[in-house]
Formats: structure tokens, sequence, C-alpha cells
């Protein structure tokens, strides 16, 4: 974000990530159902519009799940989606607020994790942690959204901020993809995070930058 706003400075900056999240033992078990989850509440920058004339298309069409996150929704929010829920058959599930342990729980049958934010999100924790348990992103393509997952199949799922159509293929791309897709899918992604998030290496880099920095 700062290198697209100061090109000059592009030749002497250098990323270092945050440490990844601890991130408990997962056992994942992908579901034979395709299964959504989101976690952004009913929040405007995150996306939740978005999410909500997505999903009325989704669930509708396919036989597939949605758990949401709905948080401090308002009670006109929460009758809202009830309503949806019941036009779907009961397919999306909302959920308020919960245990962080909980939430993770999700995410042991997810094929993927949703995140419409039309709002720079400089290094989105939910996607890490979606990333290092092995869910699938798909993710509006934001702040440090192309970054972190170029390179892994995630990068195929991210689409334009607030553009619905494309957020609706990239759903219809990820639900035509079978249960063994997903599965493979975990490893990999698993695997591209833990390379990028190395905890050793990320240590390692911010000594030698307060080194340098102590030595000048």
């Amino acid at each position: 974000m700062l290198v697209r706003r100061i090109p000059e400075i592009r030749s002497k900056a250098e990323v270092i990530y945050n440490p990844p999240p601890p991130i408990p033992t997962i056992n994942k078990r992908v579901s034979d159902e395709p299964t959504l989850v989101y976690a952004g509440g009913a929040s405007y920058i995150k996306g939740f519009q978005i999410l909500i004339k997505a999903l009325a298309k989704i669930l509708r069409k396919h036989e597939a799940k949605a758990y949401i996150i709905l948080g401090k929704a308002s009670p006109k929010e929460k009758a809202f989606v009830m309503k949806l829920a019941r036009k779907v058959d009961g397919r999306l599930i909302p959920l308020d607020r919960l245990p962080h342990n909980e939430y993770l729980k999700l995410h042991e049958h997810a094929w993927s994790l949703v995140f419409p934010s039309i709002s720079e999100e400089p290094l989105p924790y939910a996607i890490v942690e979606a990333l290092l348990i092995g869910t699938i992103p798909i993710a509006s393509r934001v702040g440090g959204m192309p970054e972190i997952v170029k390179g892994s199949l995630a990068e195929e799922y991210l689409f334009m901020p607030g553009n619905i159509n494309e957020f609706l293929n990239k759903i219809e791309s990820l639900l035509s993809k079978t249960k063994n897709y997903i599965t493979k899918a975990e490893i990999e992604l698993r695997e591209h995070t833990h390379k990028l998030f190395d905890r050793r290496s990320i240590e390692k880099r911010i000594v030698n930058l307060f080194e340098f920095l102590l030595m000048r």
C-alpha cells in the first residue's frame, strides 16, 4: 500500500509479515456438502450487503450450506437474515458472535471462507487463519490479499471488490469442484502459508532489521 502511493521507496522497502496467529490443531474433514463460512459480521465495509445478495442466489440454486457470523447486527438485520434462511430451507445458518475456538471449528468441514471486504485489508488474520487450516478463501482483491495468496491456487478465487457478478462466478467455480479437489487444495494452501509465514524466518528478519538500524 505504501509503495503504491510512494513509488520512490520501492527499492528500499521490504515486507516483513507479522508472525502467524496461533492455530490449534484442527481435524479438517471436508464435508460432502459444499460449506461456506463468513466471519465479517453485518458490516458494510466487510461486504455484508454483497454477501447476502450472493448467498440468496447461490443457496437457491445449489445444494450448499453457509454459516454467517452476524456479530453486532441490528434486530432488523437479523430478522432479514432469518427470513432469507427460511427461504433457502435452513441452509443459511446465522450465528451470533462466537468464541474464537468455536469459530475455528467451523473450518473443520468448510470448503471456503468468503471474504467480500470492500476496504483495504493490510493483513487480514481471518484469511491467514483460513489458509493455515486449509480453507480456500474467496476474497476481494484488497490490500494485502493478492500478496498473501500469490502463487497459490487461492489466487484464482480473488475478485474485484464490490463486483457481485465476479463474486458469484468465483463461488460457482468452487462449488463445481469435487471433494477430492478441496482436500488436495487444503494440503497445498497449508504448505504455501506455512512457508510464507515461517516464524523463524520472520523473527530472523526482524532481528536483522534492528541490527541494521542500531549500526547506522
